[in-house]
């Protein structure tokens, strides 16, 4: 209740800043109050108690004066000395109070210090997520909004969701092509166009955010650009929106982007899915990609601070989620493990305490795991700058708060009763968890890029062009040469027939009517027929060709055959495989690096998934090593040109000669008729050889690693 410092500010005069926005609102049925500073921009959610305090403040009452007035009004629930000190120290140096306060009560306000301090090391933990502010965009989205306004709405909803629907069924229909496609996406002929594909669709990203932001009667003074690990792409400041009373529009505003991207996702996919392949095709692809896998991975990820962190905060009706869980952790380790009496818990029920501590202990596991993977993806691939910069993420995200959790230990007075205890127990902890990591086994497995291959098989192209009219045979199933695949139409051929015999007709009619003094002429006559019998044979083999048939007997594979019907095809475009699947086998290419699991280990099962259905895991075994190094691949689908993961010599037209020698292993299909095989269709092989401490496969991966650059 009392504070040796109070005497510092009870004599001073302050009151709320007139600039500050104040709105109600509501979160698990309690009433908080939002503070925001328009200038900076900067947001305080005070307490019903602590607002009446503050709303109280004017020049014509002392600090004292209006802290007695609320002891007298609200005995139960007037706030403390030390809570009034910390309030005004806050709103203070957020510019929220102006008061008279003499120069010395600077050291009243810690918490100033802190938060500056926290912004100072946010911006340097963010070194891979720089912000970079370049346009106030406030006037040119207040020009835009009329054109937007109609769609804010029931029509607009109505509209979103048959394009959506209607994108989902052509995407069921042409699954399988949707899928097979990907195996191309990073090659680099296709990099340029995901980047701007991805540039494009992250700034109607933002222009969804600042639209329903303005619509929602915000403001948007921020448009610039964000280096994502090094990669630009466009942002908007529409933080504004967070003091808007009604939690639904927060959330709207927040999934805004999503909208917007998903909508764009859904266009670029009836664009694909109607469209023949080529540069609109491309983009239209890519589009799908970023507009939807990448909005699934990132914005709607709770566990990042993006815009599926702030809709969980609004929908579940907990403020600064990410902040206060972490103070549940602290609170059940001092509380449960420490066995410290007085602790605070920054939970009012237990719902909401359960949701804290599970979103705490989520978010700590994928901390852990995102430092790792920008790490090894930092210094996989800038090496030299990677290996620093990953020093510096390991410094800023691990290092020092290692150190400060080591200065919580030794020095919080929280802990002076039971330090010892928390030390031992933290010491134990660590402990426990270097001895799971050190010496319990875990399965051991390596990755090697692959195809399926087949000895025996037929492609299978169109013979002529025309329009495919029917599938006979549906893939995957067993066919016998002659039995009919599928059928094309063109009644060009009929109608270039019917002309032929018109003239065949012709002619016969001219030969029949020639006199004995034309016989001069029989041989000019003679020759019109034979033209148009000729000319009705060769189209007639245009027309049956038309029909595809199989030319040995097997599996008729076609993956993306849907897509294709009513489609103008041209000559020559390959349309599927007839295999013989009793002769499949795995073709597995495994960097020296990685030669070790082959000469040391033994192979034993396997798992392959295939690029375009990841879905779909095939069991593998009776894996053999080709012992001698290789340095031409089995198929260009390996290439680093084709999508694949093997870098080749670039002079190589044919992207069959690897940098960099390599192994060869061979393996078995488990089940050899599984509709998803054809002759080399590129994979994912993931080959288990035993068992070993986490501890030591994660220094064996990084040395490869380091190994593998240094040579390079």
């Amino acid at each position: 209740m009392f504070s040796a410092a109070w005497h510092r500010i009870a004599k001073s005069r302050a009151k709320l800043n007139p600039d500050a926005e104040v709105e109600c609102h509501r979160y698990r049925g309690s009433t908080w109050y939002v503070i925001r500073d328009p200038l900076s921009n900067a947001f305080f959610r005070l307490s019903p108690v602590a607002y009446r305090f503050i709303a109280r403040l004017s020049r014509d009452k002392t600090v004292e004066e209006v802290w007695k007035e609320c002891m007298v009004l609200f005995p139960d629930e007037a706030p403390g000395q030390r809570e009034v000190v910390r309030l005004m120290g806050q709103l203070t140096g957020a510019n929220l109070i102006q008061s008279d306060l003499p120069p010395d009560a600077s050291m009243l306000f810690e918490r100033q210090r802190k938060r500056q301090q926290k912004e100072l090391k946010g911006k340097l933990m963010g070194f891979l997520f720089l912000k970079i502010p370049i346009y106030d965009p406030h006037d040119l989205l207040t020009r835009l909004l009329p054109f937007f306004r109609p769609f804010f709405g029931r029509f607009g909803i109505t509209l979103w969701l048959g394009i959506v629907i209607y994108a989902l069924f052509e995407a069921a229909g042409n699954a399988s092509a949707l899928m097979d496609q990907t195996q191309g996406l990073l090659s680099p002929s296709n990099l340029f166009l995901l980047y701007v594909a991805g540039a494009m669709a992250k700034l109607w990203h933002e222009l969804g955010h600042g639209l329903l932001c303005r619509f929602f009667g915000g403001e948007v003074r921020t448009l610039g650009t964000m280096l994502l690990i090094f990669t630009p792409l466009p942002y908007v400041d529409a933080s504004s929106s967070w003091s808007f009373p009604n939690r639904w529009h927060r959330m709207l505003v927040a999934a805004g982007g999503m909208i917007f991207e998903f909508l764009l996702a859904a266009v670029a996919l009836i664009i694909w899915a109607n469209s023949s392949p080529g540069v609109i095709n491309a983009i239209a692809y890519n589009t799908i990609i970023v507009a939807s896998i990448t909005t699934f991975l990132f914005n709607i990820n709770p566990l990042l601070k993006f815009d599926g962190y702030f809709i969980l905060c609004d929908l579940i009706g907990i403020p600064n989620l990410g902040q206060r869980s972490l103070k549940m952790i602290r609170h059940f380790a001092e509380r449960y493990l420490f066995a410290v009496r007085q602790t605070e818990n920054p939970s009012e029920s237990r719902s909401e305490a359960s949701w804290l501590s599970s979103y705490g202990i989520a978010s700590a596991l994928y901390r852990v795991f995102l430092i790792y993977s920008i790490c090894m993806m930092l210094v996989g691939n800038f090496f030299g700058i990677g290996i620093i910069l990953a020093a510096i993420i390991i410094i800023l995200w691990a290092v020092i708060p290692a150190g400060k959790f080591l200065k919580y230990l030794f020095t919080e007075p929280v802990l002076e009763a039971t330090r010892a205890r928390a030390i031992a127990i933290s010491l134990g902890g660590v402990a426990f968890i270097l001895l799971l990591l050190a010496v319990v086994p875990m399965p051991e497995h390596f990755r090697a890029q692959a195809i399926v291959e087949t000895g025996s098989h037929a492609n299978i192209f169109t013979e002529t062009q025309g329009t495919m009219h029917k599938l006979v045979a549906t893939p995957g199933s067993r066919v016998r040469a002659g039995d009919v695949l599928f059928v094309m139409e063109n009644q060009n051929f009929d109608h270039d027939i019917e002309i032929a015999r018109g003239k065949l007709r012709a002619a016969r009619i001219n030969l029949q009517q020639l006199s004995y003094q034309e016989r001069a002429r029989l041989a000019a006559v003679q020759a019109e027929i034979r033209a148009a019998q000729e000319m009705i044979r060769t189209y007639q083999e245009f027309k049956d060709k038309l029909t595809a048939r199989a030319p040995m007997d097997g599996i008729w594979v076609a993956p993306d055959f849907q897509r294709h019907i009513g489609s103008y095809i041209r000559r020559g475009v390959s349309l599927g495989q007839v295999i013989d699947p009793a002769e499949f086998r795995i073709l597995g290419v495994v960097a020296q690096q990685q030669a070790s699991y082959l000469f040391d280990r033994s192979l034993r099962s396997g798992e392959l998934k295939l690029y375009g259905d990841g879905s779909e895991v095939l069991e593998a075994d009776h894996f053999r090593l080709i012992p001698a190094e290789q340095t031409r691949l089995p198929s260009p689908a390996l290439s680093w040109q084709s999508g694949g993961e093997i870098e080749t010599d670039p002079q190589d037209r044919f992207a069959v000669q690897a940098i960099e020698p390599f192994f060869l292993m061979t393996g078995e299909i488990r089940d050899p008729s599984h509709p998803s095989l054809f002759h080399h269709r590129r994979g994912v092989l993931r080959v288990h050889v035993g068992y070993r401490p986490l501890l030591w496969q994660w220094t064996r991966a990084l040395r490869q690693l380091l190994e593998a650059r240094l040579k390079n």
